[in-house]
């Protein structure tokens, strides 16, 4: 294993750890290595885009289009583009907090929450307010986001201790009274003296209202469908293994799911090694099982390759590869529609000509004019060509 490779898999180890720092140096050690090694440039970008520094992980992404042509980079760049307008909102809640004007604080911070960039900071001032607020449960949702990212948060670290010395996190519904005005005390100081100047509301107990008794059929409860829950530890091991096959299951599984900012992260970094290694993997593999005429699971490592889109050399080989497997299955429409997907794609590709001659010959058997005109493309486009023979010739004398 080459040290960029070497450097790169121990900062994905940090990072999934909670290490952030060690990750972006891990990273910056991989890229002195071996500048070609987008994977590793690309996740130290995403890395400062959580810590909230914009212009570090837009340079590196940047970096990343210009040397390595990394089209998930260019991706990552055009996504921020509505991200600076989060940072003097961001700002103006930590003085709204100053303030202590929590709740227009909380607004602007949620906000904040449409983007990933910032996420630790945001997520951090979102737990202050909600322990001022007195949602501890909640604050400590967002304590658990940071601590998962940057596990020697020392914000986080701090509230978390804080919350734990008062018992307030361990037991959801034994708040006592004292215990909540002390944690109030803490964190308002002068402020808890103008809330109980101006008097308490008196809770007021609702009517209660008669229920009428459900009838036997309403009475059977309806089976509730167990939420999916997503395979952290299957994809980071995936990752840590290059296990290609359970990258590209487990990415197109999810790709359309919701799922949280950890499961992001993980699905991003899964797509970045697919197309980073992954697609030659596939292909190798395909051509492998096409020299053993198993053209049922070439087919299968070709789409894997084609799935991703034109972002590979491979995906030119792929695409033919699809037509020609189809074709050796005797599916003569699926062969079709992927040589005609070709031939429109890459009309001066390197399997033009034998695309347009397969075109041909199987349109021949359905569309006698369709073949007509393939044959009239090829034998113009490329008249030195070995298919430009008797068959093409018989064909446009019909």
């Amino acid at each position: 294993m080459d040290k960029a490779t070497k450097y790169y898999k121990k900062a994905l180890t940090k990072y999934h750890n909670g290490h952030i720092d060690q990750a972006i140096d891990l990273c910056g050690a991989s890229v002195a290595e071996n500048n070609k090694y987008k994977a590793a440039a690309s996740l130290k970008g995403i890395l400062f885009y959580f810590k909230g520094d914009l212009e570090n992980a837009r340079q590196l992404w940047d970096f990343n289009v210009r040397v390595n042509k990394d089209v998930v980079s260019k991706k990552y760049i055009e996504n921020t583009r509505f991200d600076d307008k989060f940072l003097p909102i961001y700002a103006s809640a930590i003085a709204l907090i100053n303030e202590l004007k929590i709740g227009e604080a909380l607004t602007a911070l949620k906000e904040c929450e449409e983007s990933d960039f910032n996420v630790i900071n945001v997520s951090n001032h979102i737990a202050v307010c909600l322990i001022k607020q007195g949602e501890f449960e909640k604050a400590k949702e967002y304590l658990d986001k940071v601590i998962t990212i940057d596990i020697k948060n020392k914000m986080a670290l701090d509230n978390i201790k804080m919350l734990k010395k008062y018992r307030i996190i361990e037991s959801k519904f034994s708040y006592t009274p004292l215990v909540i005005c002390l944690v109030i005390v803490l964190i308002l100081g002068s402020g808890l003296g103008i809330y109980f100047s101006r008097g308490k509301k008196v809770a007021t107990v609702p009517p209660v209202v008669a229920v009428k008794p459900k009838e036997k059929s309403e009475a059977i409860a309806k089976p509730i469908p167990l939420a999916e829950v997503f395979p952290y530890d299957t994809v980071k091991t995936s990752i840590a293994t290059a296990n290609y096959d359970e990258l590209d299951k487990q990415y197109n599984l999810w790709k359309s799911k919701s799922v949280d900012d950890k499961g992001k992260v993980l699905l991003e970094n899964a797509l970045v090694l697919i197309k980073d290694k992954g697609l030659k993997v596939f292909y190798d593999k395909a051509q492998n099982y096409l020299t053993q005429k198993d053209y049922n699971n070439a087919f299968v490592y070709y789409y894997k390759v084609y799935s991703y889109g034109h972002v590979d050399y491979l995906y030119e080989s792929a695409l033919y590869a699809l037509g020609n497997s189809k074709e050796k299955l005797g599916n003569t429409e699926e062969a079709l529609k992927y040589y005609e997907e070709y031939s429109a794609a890459f009309p001066n590709g390197s399997y033009e000509a034998t695309v347009l001659y397969a075109l041909a010959n199987l349109y021949s058997k359905t569309d006698i004019n369709k073949a007509k005109v393939c044959a009239k493309i090829l034998l113009k486009n490329f008249p030195k060509s070995d298919y430009n023979n008797n068959v093409m010739k018989a064909l446009l004398s019909k």
